[in-house]
């Protein structure tokens, strides 16, 4: 149980959108995915919601993704003292049927990063926890990046809002987390031939500090010809020029993607299990 009494209500104001996110700095790769909806663009379909103290004052926030077909819920990272709070809250205001809850768990092989914390879910006795996937945690470690040559390789161009729909019907929904949105940092990438598309890389989210890449997809049949590293080198090189660490999240067992993004200069950091909730 939590040891002070927290009121949780909805962020209204940018002030309370920046108490919130200043809370997060000490600790902003494992709290990205909640800075990510605190920013533009996914604060366009995130509910956001602080935690304040007796005095009033925000002592943290979370948030609630919308843009997927089940609402996404961020816990703050390691401030335990406020989860029994904010599932109280899910619980008798929100009151979802279905609900995803993601939450880093540490490398598998670093004791010194490994999470002592107990998992967010644990005693949420109103849903059916069933674990989804399991997902490593990158970051660009040095910018030292081989560029490749793409002379041999079909058209790679910038990606535009105006590609939504081939963009929605070339992903699997089953394997990638597409939303329009997305396409506002600039920074997505096609690979077409004759209008079309095999192959497509951009963003999941932004922060002030870094970019995560997401949806690397590539086309069956014409994989393991480069494509797939093309995509994802260029959208890295587009997130440096912002000033910003790139950052990504692949499949603990698709080792051969995490072989590829350690070639290209990403360095694992954490882990980051997916939940899903099933209300009993």
């Amino acid at each position: 149980m939590d040891t002070e009494p927290y009121k949780i209500t909805i962020a209204e104001s940018n002030h309370d959108v920046a108490k919130i996110m200043g809370n997060m700095i000490q600790d902003v790769f494992r709290n990205q995915l909640l800075v990510g909806d605190l920013h533009s663009p996914m604060n366009e379909v995130s509910a956001i919601y602080k935690i304040s103290g007796v005095n009033g004052e925000i002592l943290s926030g979370f948030t609630i993704y919308k843009g997927n077909d089940v609402p996404v819920l961020i816990f703050p990272a390691r401030q335990i003292s406020y989860w029994s709070s904010i599932k109280d809250y899910v619980d008798m205001n929100l009151k979802f049927d279905k609900i995803m809850v993601i939450y880093p768990v540490g490398l598998s092989n670093d004791e010194e990063n490994l999470r002592h914390d107990p998992p967010p879910i644990l005693g949420w006795e109103s849903y059916l926890w069933i674990e989804q996937n399991l997902d490593v945690a990158m970051r660009l470690e040095s910018k030292d990046i081989e560029v490749p040559d793409i002379n041999d390789l079909p058209t790679i161009r910038a990606a535009t809002i105006e590609d939504t729909d081939l963009i929605e019907l070339f992903l699997p929904e089953s394997e990638t987390w597409f939303n329009p949105l997305q396409l506002k940092s600039e920074l997505s990438v096609i690979c077409e031939s004759d209008d079309d598309i095999l192959g497509f890389a951009g963003t999941h989210f932004e922060t002030p500090y870094t970019v995560q890449l997401g949806n690397v997809y590539v086309k069956e049949g014409v994989r393991n010809q480069g494509i797939g590293r093309a995509l994802t080198v260029a959208v890295t090189l587009g997130i440096i020029k912002t000033k910003r660490v790139p950052t990504l999240f692949v499949n603990e067992k698709n080792t051969v993607a995490r072989g590829l993004y350690k070639k290209i200069g990403f360095k694992e950091y954490d882990r980051f299990v997916f939940y899903l909730g099933v209300k009993k």
